[in-house]
């Protein structure tokens, strides 16, 4: 832009633009709103890449958020899994004991009570759900910037 308008203003300053004739003002005037011009949109320009390049980062943001809360589900999944594959020993073990001796129940009742008990609860799994990548979003307090707001909800 400088070289473009170079040559306009060294004729200028070397013709004395300022001697009174109102001509070479007016030229210089031009001259100087046609730099202010250039200026400007050199600014929105400038403006307009920042913004495409915020949103960009925002849309890699909000991606990264909604595979990290795919991963963690997926952990809770095979978690669960785990837990009722663990269980279902127990649940049949209860079962079988509780018919095999529900006839006489009353004269067994303490004896197959502490044998369920000791059975069924010991090494108890419990379900504690992976809720890292949400709850980071939301400290962070970018969940509230997301487009896809009834995905969002849906997590929520």
């Amino acid at each position: 832009m400088i070289k473009l308008f170079s040559p306009v203003r060294q004729d200028l300053f070397s013709k004395g633009s300022f001697s009174g004739q109102g001509g070479k003002t007016a030229r210089y005037f031009k001259y100087a709103i046609s730099e202010i011009i250039l200026v400007v949109i050199g600014i929105l320009i400038a403006l307009s890449i920042n913004n495409w390049n915020e949103n960009r980062k925002h849309a890699s943001t909000e991606q990264e958020f909604f595979k990290s809360i795919k991963n963690d589900l997926k952990q809770d999944l095979d978690f669960i899994n785990y837990v009722q594959s663990y269980s279902k020993p127990k649940i049949a073990a209860y079962n079988l004991l509780s018919s095999t001796y529900s006839e006489n129940y009353d004269s067994h009742k303490t004896t197959i009570d502490s044998l369920m008990a000791v059975y069924l609860f010991a090494g108890q799994r419990t379900f504690y759900p992976v809720s890292g990548a949400f709850k980071s979003s939301i400290a962070g307090n970018e969940i509230n910037t997301y487009t896809h707001k009834k995905v969002i909800q849906s997590i929520i």
